[in-house]
């Protein structure tokens, strides 16, 4: 099993992390993919989505500290 000696080498921050994200998609499941999905392209963008993981700091780790 693969993914059990990654998530043996990975510190406990990873795994709290990981934790964390996956609570929050679940409040996203299938069936908000699937309206994305049916809508018109320019509605399509998972807008609360995003809002979620910005509002957890998890997007901030896309971005360098020296840009706030």
């Amino acid at each position: 099993m693969a993914d059990a000696s990654l998530m043996m080498s990975l510190g406990e921050d990873y795994l709290d992390i990981r934790e964390q994200v996956s609570r929050l998609c679940e409040d996203f499941p299938g069936k908000y993919w699937r309206n994305l999905e049916r809508q018109p392209s320019s509605g399509s963008y998972p807008t609360e989505f995003i809002e979620a993981l910005t509002d957890g700091g998890y997007l901030a780790a896309l971005i360098p500290e020296e840009y706030g």
